[in-house]
């Protein structure tokens, strides 16, 4: 789904074992070295212990990757809920034979019959149980009679036992103290610690893709570290989500609070309301939208109107035909911004001392109009009065480019160098219309976070798009803290 998004050549959380991607801590080390070294040596029983979501699978399907299929015969057995004599019929179902009589006797007897013929052919027989916690109690009593079929010597058949801490408590039953004496090798998987958990996720993204590319934010990283707390699969399923609301919300890197709701969306995720990116994801695939760079910052804002001005729920025209819409001050209401050859005039100033009014508080049964003042005209089409430095209203100060005029300039002197165009310097972007000679300027509410805010702005939060805002605001150390109150510059931004 993503991937193309990421320059991913694969999924890199995908939560069923992948050997490809297994990262080996020093008790997964441990772990796939105690089961090498007991089938090796033929010590007939091994025991691996660990927690859900540790990567127990993960070590035994790389361990049967790395062995040689000439030396060694696995049979792998994930359906433990059986009877021991099903069991000896899985084992001759694995291995292509048909057991020639129905009693667990004579199946004992072909079975060891097999196993001698493979010793003297030098090949190894493993049986390998998954989920072993689960196998019945008298299947494990059983269990014991396999490590009778040996040599003088040498152990015909290994026997790998990978399970759940319960599985320690079933060996430890007075029942299966013969079992628990013939466990020669035994270790446990731990979860990982707070520096391996960071390397798991680079491990993997490097397995993902060839191309280095920053994905998640250190914030972002951080969370999903805290949140895991070692749990390699949970760090996956984690991951895996963010990757997906970051893409259906088209911003990159990942930062820390889409992250913090994919946290909330899986801590409730007993609650019967969708994860938050579903409904996203969704309206953009079935509007077409993920043609995001058609999404032009004039019909973001005229979105954002429409929820907050009644007056705003017009028609917007295509841009470049007809009426271009221009955002009013609160108050006012939504006019046409004038065409090429009209005067342009801004909006006034916010009085000195006045705060930020409340987004949501516009009164909708009446419609009470602000005194305006005086226009002034401007000399040139494409021109703007300077503003005054009081923080514009969100709803009308985010659009760099609604209300432009269309068609050639008028003027006869080229402006002096705005500050946007110091910034289209800096970050080595272009801008097609730099007419605009102020930024917008918008103060942090309780809530908000840049990749939000980026998104309010220009209907889409890139790479690009983030760098021209940190580059007009160097205030900002981390990109996934901004402090209420704080006022920000949304640079002007044309296309490429």
């Amino acid at each position: 789904m993503y991937l193309d998004y990421y320059r991913f050549d694969r999924e890199p959380f995908h939560i069923t074992p992948d050997p490809k991607f297994l990262y080996l801590s020093p008790s997964h080390k441990e772990a796939l070295a105690s089961i090498i070294y007991g089938i090796e040596n033929r010590k007939g029983f091994v025991c691996i212990l660990g927690e859900v979501g540790l990567g127990k699978t993960t070590i035994v399907r790389s361990y049967l990757e790395l062995a040689d299929r000439d030396e060694i015969l696995p049979i792998y057995v994930f359906n433990s809920k059986v009877t021991f004599k099903e069991l000896l019929e899985t084992i001759f179902q694995e291995w292509g034979l048909k057991p020639e009589g129905d009693s667990v006797h004579s199946m004992l007897q072909q079975l060891y019959r097999e196993l001698i013929s493979e010793y003297n052919t030098g090949r190894n027989v493993v049986l390998l149980i998954d989920e072993a916690q689960n196998v019945p109690l008298d299947t494990l009593e059983n269990l014991r009679m396999l490590s009778n079929l040996e040599t003088t010597k040498r152990k015909l058949i290994q026997v790998v036992l990978i399970g759940q801490p319960e599985l320690r408590d079933k060996l430890d039953r007075p029942e299966l103290r013969q079992l628990k004496q013939r466990v020669v090798v035994r270790t446990t998987v731990f979860p990982l610690t707070e520096q391996e958990s960071r390397e798991y996720i680079r491990h993997r993204l490097s397995h993902a893709s060839s191309r280095p590319e920053t994905i998640f934010t250190r914030g972002a990283e951080s969370r999903i570290v805290r949140y895991a707390k070692g749990i390699p699969r949970t760090i996956n399923i984690i991951a895996d989500n963010a990757l997906i609301a970051s893409y259906g919300l088209q911003c990159k890197p990942v930062t820390k609070n889409v992250v913090d709701q994919v946290i909330r969306d899986h801590h409730d995720e007993g609650r019967t309301r969708e994860l938050f990116w579903k409904p996203v994801l969704a309206a953009l695939c079935l509007t077409g939208a993920l043609l995001l760079p058609t999404y032009t910052y004039r019909e973001a804002l005229h979105q954002r109107l429409s929820a907050i001005i009644p007056a705003a729920t017009q028609t917007m025209p295509p841009q470049g035909e007809g009426t271009a819409w221009q955002a009013s001050p609160p108050g006012q209401a939504s006019r046409p911004a004038p065409q090429a050859g009209q005067e342009m005039r801004t909006a006034p100033a916010r009085p000195e001392g006045q705060g930020d009014a409340p987004r949501a508080s516009v009164p909708m049964a009446t419609t009470v109009e602000a005194p305006k003042p005086s226009p002034q005209p401007v000399p040139g089409a494409g021109r703007t009065e300077p503003r005054e430095p009081a923080v514009a209203e969100r709803s009308a100060a985010f659009s760099p480019r609604a209300g432009m005029p269309e068609g050639p300039s008028t003027r006869e002197e080229p402006a002096p160098a705005s500050p946007a165009q110091g910034l289209a310097t800096q970050t080595g972007l272009a801008w097609a219309n730099l007419a605009w000679t102020d930024a917008a300027r918008v103060t942090a509410q309780p809530g908000d976070y840049l990749t939000k805010l980026c998104i309010e702005a220009y209907g889409y939060c890139g790479q690009r798009e983030l760098t021209a805002i940190l580059a007009a605001n160097p205030s900002i150390v981390d990109p996934d803290y901004i402090a209420v109150g704080q006022v920000l510059i949304i640079p002007p931004l044309g296309g490429n």
